[in-house]
């Protein structure tokens, strides 16, 4: 029989969520799909191609990358990001997470933290906190799950899946803290060409002024300074490319 809260909440999880852990199985056959039809491309994960995904070299001096860039955070805004994190910041991080997304390696999604919160939210709280204010380790939530999803509906070679990785909801709620508290002053950090990730602005502006750059390219019938544009096919995602590469 369960004795303590946590698996009396486990217990109570699982006995009220039959249709969650029915979606728990088809997720689970869904991977065993991937894996069989990886295993009728031979099975082989190109070392190379892996390596270059995977791994960021960095750079030998990053100092060299910050070199003439100004700061654009004031003391009292620094003091206001500096200061201890507070009970309801963990919190509020918790409950603007979608219920239901997909969990982590732990197999819990934020529901069960949001729906039996009164029974377990004092020890995520002193752990998140403990993380957040103290320095407190984070190893032992910071596991990941990496996971392949099909780009197209006819996957045939590695390049055709795209990794999704799948992090537990303590980890989330430490990072969503810290993301929430940095929200208001991020825009004043990254330069207004930068249209995504960044609340308020659209990925849809750049391509707009690509279109209006190479309209006005075609208009252009005249005169001798003529203009020419490259198109650029990185395959690499935007989190994995090194300052060198670029």
């Amino acid at each position: 029989m369960a004795s303590n809260p946590s698996h009396m909440s486990t217990k109570r999880w699982i006995l009220d969520n039959g249709a969650t852990n029915h979606m728990t199985l088809d997720i689970r056959c869904l991977s065993l799909w991937l894996i069989e039809n990886l295993d009728l491309c031979n099975g082989v994960v190109k070392g190379d191609w892996w390596e270059i995904q995977r791994y960021a070299r960095g750079v030998a001096d990053p100092k060299k990358v910050l070199e003439g860039i100004e700061g654009s955070i004031s003391h009292e805004i620094n003091d206001i990001l500096q200061s201890p994190f507070k009970e309801d910041e963990v919190y509020t991080a918790l409950k603007g997470m979608g219920p239901l997304k997909a969990p982590g390696s732990d197999g819990f999604p934020a529901l069960f933290f949001q729906k039996y919160w009164h029974i377990v939210g004092n020890e995520v709280l002193e752990f998140c906190l403990g993380v957040l204010n103290d320095g407190k380790g984070i190893e032992s939530t910071n596991t990941t799950d990496i996971v392949l999803f099909p780009k197209i509906s006819q996957p045939t070679i590695l390049v055709n899946f795209r990794p999704i990785s799948l992090c537990t909801v303590i980890y989330k709620i430490v990072t969503k803290a810290i993301m929430n508290r940095l929200q208001d002053v991020i825009g004043n950090c990254i330069d207004k060409a930068q249209s995504v990730f960044v609340l308020g602005r659209l990925i849809s502006d750049n391509v707009l002024l690509a279109y209006e750059l190479l309209h006005t390219f075609r208009r252009k019938k005249t005169g001798k300074k003529g203009y020419k544009a490259v198109k650029l096919d990185m395959s690499k995602a935007y989190d994995r490319v090194e300052w060198d590469f670029v």
